[in-house]
């Protein structure tokens, strides 16, 4: 009467691995860093009797470190108001991880438009300086100055109290830029 094959790709932890099996083979694609194993089981009919035999395989995906960010600029000068895009690329280019984590030291004074992803803009809030980092999950980093042109005080409010006296200092930051 013939023999007939059914064949059964398992593995157990699909956050791991995907499986795209058609008959006695299967694609592993990985999705995660880890370890997983891959079982199939084939059940062979021969003349009405069942067969069933089963074989597993360690699998192993392998994780490419990020080693550097490099940033399209390490030093930036803008106007209050005005944008600057900032780029990061990641090394290796094989690197499993890409994504860039960005925060700014002085948010007041420069102002970021995400705090993730590939590039962002800056926006010069007010008058000062800023260290713009941008980081990954494999602990690289990278750093740009950013200066907001313009002229800053030493305070942004204050209260007097009749017979009393405090100074206010100016300071201009990179010359005193268009506006």
């Amino acid at each position: 009467d013939g023999i007939s094959f059914d064949w059964d790709w398992i593995c157990r932890t699909p956050d791991v691995l995907e499986l795209q099996s058609s008959g006695n083979k299967s694609t592993l694609t990985p999705k995660t860093a880890r370890s997983a194993e891959v079982t199939v089981t084939v059940t062979a009919t021969i003349n009405g009797t069942e067969i069933r035999k089963e074989a597993s395989c360690q699998v192993t995906v392998q994780y490419t470190a990020a080693d550097g960010i490099t940033l399209s600029a390490t030093t930036l000068e803008l106007d209050q108001k005005g944008t600057q895009s900032l780029t990061a690329s990641v090394s290796p280019s094989t690197a499993d991880a890409t994504n860039v984590n960005w925060k700014s030291d002085n948010p007041s004074v420069a102002r970021l438009s995400a705090d993730t992803g590939q590039s962002v803009t800056i926006t010069g809030e007010r008058a000062g300086t800023a260290t713009i980092t941008a980081s990954s999950c494999d602990n690289v980093s990278a750093t740009c100055a950013v200066t907001v042109r313009g002229l800053a005080l030493s305070q942004n409010s204050l209260t007097l109290s009749a017979g009393g006296s405090k100074t206010l200092g100016a300071t201009p930051y990179g010359g005193i830029g268009t506006h």
